[in-house]
């Protein structure tokens, strides 16, 4: 069974989005069902209905070819992002940055109230100026060749694996 859901549960928002997904479903042309149906099966899921979660999952019909699908590719774009932006905002690795322009409470430094370093402080302090700029950046890469294309799977693949990591940890939370 479903969890209880309260009308302040976020949860609600997925009622619209799988009300829309299915509307365009209806609609879609072979080559977009997948990827209508793969966002779908995510939405049913948040909402609790694994049943027809996996009913969309196991409906999708993959174009046979060599290659990397569009709707694949802008997932791999989404995934990079995400790791680019966790990696901007939280990772440790960039501590060093972060400490030139912010201070340990993420507040500006006088040094970097104008100019180039208020404009970093401002983008590694904001995880949503932080994910417009990655998701610029990384298109744009993306785009540039075969190197880029490189550098996307390479942030995709960690961006899965934070996501199993912050989901891991949510999970054990509960328990």
């Amino acid at each position: 069974m479903g969890r209880q859901q309260t009308p302040s549960d976020q949860t609600l928002l997925f009622n619209p989005l799988a009300v829309a997904l299915r509307t365009r479903l209806a609609a879609a042309t072979a080559a977009d069902q997948p990827t209508v149906r793969l966002n779908l099966g995510v939405a049913l899921m948040r909402l609790g209905d694994y049943a027809g979660a996996r009913e969309q999952f196991e409906a999708i019909q993959l174009s046979d070819g060599p290659g990397v699908s569009k709707g694949t590719q802008d997932y791999l774009l989404g995934l990079a992002t995400f790791r680019l932006v966790h990696l901007i905002t939280y990772d440790k690795i960039l501590d060093f940055i972060r400490l030139a322009v912010m201070d340990g409470d993420g507040k500006p430094l006088k040094s970097a109230a104008r100019g180039w370093r208020r404009l970093l402080c401002d983008v590694m302090g904001c995880i949503w100026c932080a994910g417009i700029w990655s998701a610029l950046l990384l298109i744009t890469i993306y785009l540039v060749g075969s190197w880029g294309h490189f550098a996307v799977w390479v942030l995709a693949v960690a961006g899965v694996g934070s996501l199993l990591q912050i989901i891991s940890k949510a999970v054990a939370a509960q328990y």
